[in-house]
């Protein structure tokens, strides 16, 4: 019964229609909003999809659930608010953010500021991290894209396991065309040592889902797609202390307190840049945001660089 009133609360379903909610949903979020995951964007507008049973909400530019039902009635709404100047498509050069495991696009607040600071059109998307594999994520990752009619080029920026999102996306099939460049921030494209300790234990399945099971370095799931499409520029940034053991004693090599530096490192990848942060202040940090802005608009993580390995 607790279980039920929680997802009835999160479905945000209105008065006028009843939404089916399972009996026994599988996991109790940490977080509410980790249930549901964006599937279109505009400005003023935002179509989810709930991660357990096939339910649709509409969010505006505040965050109120205007809306929530089945597809087909969330999409009429969505193309009315459209028509009518309630969202307004984004377009031109647009950079879409996905936060990492646990989180959400508040935490991708700071860096969306600054990159729009920049010049650039910015999205910050919310996925359901926690609850779904990260093929499931890729696939709510590809209707995102195609979503963006209004763009002439997207480049993807992802922290930890926003960046393996990214990867499994660009990796099924072909990849939208007006994608050029992606960074990826403190994400385990190797696996990660520290999932590796606790993957065992029922606490971190319960709490991170299938898609963190897929966060060890034993796994072919983070190999998955490692080659980058042709045409598509990536660059890796990494945070840790320069010198051993870094940030997190227990792993020994330097390490930005939950993955290693050299876990970060991608075959592929056109340019390497460490800085002094750890895992979780990536997002907030100035050096990081400067070296993501000239990557995008450059291909060089640093002016005057030359790529690194």
């Amino acid at each position: 019964m607790v279980v039920a009133m929680l997802a009835a609360v999160l479905s945000c379903s209105p008065g006028d229609e009843t939404m089916l909610i399972p009996k026994f949903v599988p996991r109790i979020s940490v977080v509410g909003w980790e249930y549901w995951s964006d599937v279109a964007v505009a400005k003023g507008c935002r179509l989810q999809r709930h991660a357990v049973y096939d339910g649709y909400r509409i969010l505006d530019g505040a965050d109120k659930c205007v809306a929530a039902g089945s597809r087909e009635k969330c999409e009429k709404e969505w193309a009315y608010r459209v028509s009518t100047g309630l969202a307004t498509p984004y377009e031109g050069e647009v950079v879409v953010l996905l936060h990492g495991v646990l989180r959400s696009s508040r935490n991708t607040a700071t860096l969306g500021k600054r990159l729009e600071e920049q010049g650039f059109n910015v999205v910050r998307l919310d996925y359901a991290s926690t609850c779904l594999p990260l093929e499931k994520h890729a696939e709510n990752l590809g209707r995102v894209v195609a979503s963006l009619n209004g763009a002439t080029t997207i480049h993807l920026v992802g922290h930890s396991m926003g960046g393996l999102v990214t990867r499994r996306y660009l990796g099924n099939g072909k990849p939208d065309p007006r994608i050029k460049r992606i960074v990826m921030l403190g994400t385990p494209n190797r696996g990660s040592e520290v999932a590796d300790v606790v993957a065992d234990l029922k606490l971190y399945g319960f709490i991170l889902g299938p898609a963190g099971q897929e966060l060890c370095t034993d796994k072919k799931a983070v190999g998955v797609a490692c080659t980058l499409p042709q045409g598509i520029e990536a660059a890796v940034v990494a945070g840790g202390l320069g010198r051993k053991p870094g940030i997190n004693p227990l792993l020994k090599v330097d390490n930005d307190g939950l993955v290693t530096v050299e876990s970060t490192k991608l075959e592929g990848a056109c340019d390497f840049l460490q800085v002094k942060a750890h895992h979780g202040a990536l997002m907030r940090n100035a050096e990081v945001a400067e070296a993501v802005a000239e990557f995008l608009r450059r291909g060089k993580l640093r002016p005057e660089a030359k790529a690194s390995s």
